[in-house]
């Protein structure tokens, strides 16, 4: 099977799961809490040079 083939059968099987009422693939739900605001470090934008136009 190509990769293309396996990806298109994987959104295949993903639709068809989609609509039906009886869910057969796995789901994982993760909460994030509003409380305490995640402020991380933008680390991969400090080390693009920009170059400014006139």
């Amino acid at each position: 099977m190509s990769l293309y083939e396996s990806i298109i059968a994987g959104l295949t099987e993903a639709v068809e799961d989609a609509r039906s009422e009886h869910k057969v693939l796995k789901r994982h739900t993760m909460e994030i809490s509003d409380d305490v605001p995640y402020t991380a470090p933008q680390k991969f934008l400090n080390n693009i040079p920009v170059l400014a136009a006139e």
